[in-house]
C-alpha cells in the first residue's frame, strides 16, 4: 500500500455546541484519513476543509446544491481532479450539521464523537468517488464503511437503527 498523503486539514467550527474543538477536530480527521488510506486506497493530495456547522447551515447547503429543503447530517463537496490553479492545493470539504448529527447520535445510543467518526468515513469516501445511489454501489460503499470502522474499533454504522444518508 502507498504511503499515506501528506495534506492539511482545515477545521472550521460554527456552531459552538460541538463538543470538539479544533485541535480535537483535527485529530479525529487524521484518525480517520488514516484508516481510510490504510483500508481502502490512498487520498488525494491537497487540504481538506472541515466544517462543524450548525443544521441552518446544511440546510441552506443542501438547498442550494442538492434541492433539498432540509438539513441533512454531512455534504461532501469533492475538489476537481484537475483543479484550476487558483484552486490546485484543494482535495475537498466536508460539512456536518451539529443537530442532525446530534439527534442520530442520539436514537442510535452512541456518542457523538463517535458518529462523528462514521460521518467523516462516509464523507471522505464520497470524495473519492463512491456513492450509494444504486444497489450495489450501496452495497460496496457500505462495506468499506464498516470495514474502516472496525479498524478504528468502532460500531458497525449500518447495524444501527435509523441510518439514512439523505
Amino acid at each position: 500500500m502507498d504511503t499515506p498523503a501528506v495534506r492539511e486539514i482545515d477545521i472550521r467550527i460554527s456552531d459552538e455546541s460541538w463538543p470538539l474543538d479544533k485541535a480535537g477536530a483535527e485529530a479525529l480527521v487524521q484518525t480517520v484519513l488514516s484508516a481510510v488510506e490504510t483500508q481502502i486506497e490512498p487520498l488525494r493530495d491537497g487540504v481538506l476543509e472541515v466544517w462543524l456547522a450548525s443544521d441552518v447551515d446544511l440546510q441552506a447547503l443542501n438547498r442550494q446544491y442538492r434541492n433539498k429543503n432540509k438539513p441533512t447530517n454531512v455534504l461532501s463537496f469533492a475538489a476537481p481532479a484537475q483543479p484550476d490553479p487558483v484552486f490546485a492545493a484543494a482535495f475537498g470539504q466536508l460539512a456536518l450539521a451539529y443537530g442532525v448529527c446530534a439527534a442520530e447520535a442520539k436514537a442510535r445510543n452512541i456518542t457523538l464523537v463517535d458518529h462523528v467518526h462514521h460521518l467523516v468515513v462516509h464523507g471522505l469516501l464520497h470524495l473519492q468517488g463512491y456513492d450509494h445511489e444504486m444497489p450495489e454501489e450501496a452495497e460496496e460503499m457500505e462495506n468499506h464503511e464498516r470495514q474502516i470502522m472496525a479498524a478504528l474499533g468502532l460500531h458497525d454504522p449500518y447495524a444501527l437503527p435509523g441510518d439514512n444518508h439523505d
